[in-house]
């Protein structure tokens, strides 16, 4: 913002400046011309100049001889203009004062300079330094509600990225919309993608351990309990604090070997 204000200052300046040298130019130029153009003695010159120099544009209008000699001199204190003395004494504008020759002829009679009133030019640029500013604070608060419209699009969007980051932790596996933004949505279904595969592997893993302690804890053939598992669990419910009373019936399948040999092991496992 502020570097900003600065090169704005600095190059308004610069056109003022070259506009009054411009300006000094070429009001040297036309009165010099008007007054070679009438008889140019010292009272013609003195009429010319007091005219121009009594519209109140000018800080200075000088004429002298050939030899340096003055020969008219109107100058005037320039009028505080609509800005402040710290402003003016900042940003100083410096014109370059036109010059030109009166003659007579082809003689010269005296070299014209001209510096116009500056006053004008530091009210315009203090202007431009209020239109400036308001340019930039608009343009801040524009883009600042840019910002905030584009934060607010991307900020659901990540939330809910982040939201499924945790679920993957707590071992759920969800998916999310694919937002509008190029970025967000390849982001999205690579996380979709990622969720779907960790799920796969999750619920595939689990069914593997739960076979696992099937097979490490019940008869792959009747369902039962087998004796390693049953004995736990009994004596973790005689260890329990509040056990209530049971009964424990024993069944005992006598003469299995011989039922298998006889019958056949398919026969004998439908049996059981």
């Amino acid at each position: 913002f502020g570097g900003s204000l600065v090169a704005s200052l600095l190059s308004a300046r610069a056109y003022l400046e070259a506009e009054l040298s411009i300006k000094n130019a070429d009001n040297a130029t036309a009165l010099a011309l008007a007054i070679s153009l009438s008889k140019p003695d010292a009272a013609m010159v003195e009429l010319s100049t007091a005219a121009l120099f009594d519209s109140g544009r000018y800080e200075l209008i000088r004429v002298v001889d050939p030899e340096g000699a003055t020969l008219v001199e109107k100058s005037a204190i320039p009028d505080d203009p609509d800005a402040p003395e710290w402003f003016v004494q900042l940003l100083p504008i410096a014109a370059i004062p036109g010059t030109a020759q009166i003659s007579s002829g082809w003689e010269q009679v005296g070299t014209l300079t001209v510096i116009s009133n500056r006053r004008f030019a530091y009210t315009a640029l203090w202007q431009g330094v209020w239109r400036v500013v308001a340019a930039l604070a608009l343009a801040s608060v524009v883009a600042g509600g840019l910002g905030w419209l584009i934060v607010g699009r991307l900020k659901a969007p990540l939330q809910a990225v982040i939201e499924q980051a945790t679920a993957i932790t707590e071992r759920r596996f969800v998916t999310i919309d694919e937002p509008g933004v190029p970025e967000l949505k390849r982001l999205a279904m690579a996380m979709n993608a990622t969720v779907r595969r960790l799920g796969t592997i999750f619920t595939e893993e689990a069914a593997r351990l739960e076979q696992l302690r099937q097979d490490a804890n019940f008869d792959p053939l009747t369902g039962l309990a087998n004796r390693n598992h049953f004995m736990a669990q009994l004596q973790q419910w005689l260890d329990a604090e509040h056990a209530g009373q049971g009964t424990l019936l024993l069944i005992r399948l006598a003469h299995l070997a011989e039922r298998n040999r006889r019958l056949g092991r398919s026969t004998t496992d439908e049996f059981l």
